[in-house]
C-alpha cells in the first residue's frame, strides 16, 4: 500500500478554500504617510529639479578631485 503524499495548500482550488476571504486594511489619515509622498506635482518637479543639480554637483567635485 502506497502513502498518498498530503496536498500543498496552494494546489487547493478557491472553492475547496475553507479560510475566509482577507479582509480590506483600514483607511490611513494623512499622518501615517510615508514623508516622500508628495501630493503637490510642483513640489516634486522642484525636488526633482534640486535633486539632479545636487547630483551634477557632486559629480563635478569628484571629477576635480581625481585630476
Amino acid at each position: 500500500m502506497t502513502r498518498r503524499r498530503p496536498e500543498s495548500p496552494h494546489l487547493h482550488d478557491d472553492a475547496r478554500d475553507s479560510r475566509p476571504p482577507p479582509t480590506t486594511a483600514p483607511a490611513r489619515d494623512s499622518t501615517h504617510q510615508l514623508p516622500f509622498i508628495l501630493e503637490d506635482s510642483a513640489s516634486t518637479e522642484s525636488l526633482t529639479i534640486n535633486l539632479v543639480i545636487t547630483c551634477e554637483n557632486r559629480r563635478k567635485e569628484i571629477a576635480n578631485l581625481s585630476s
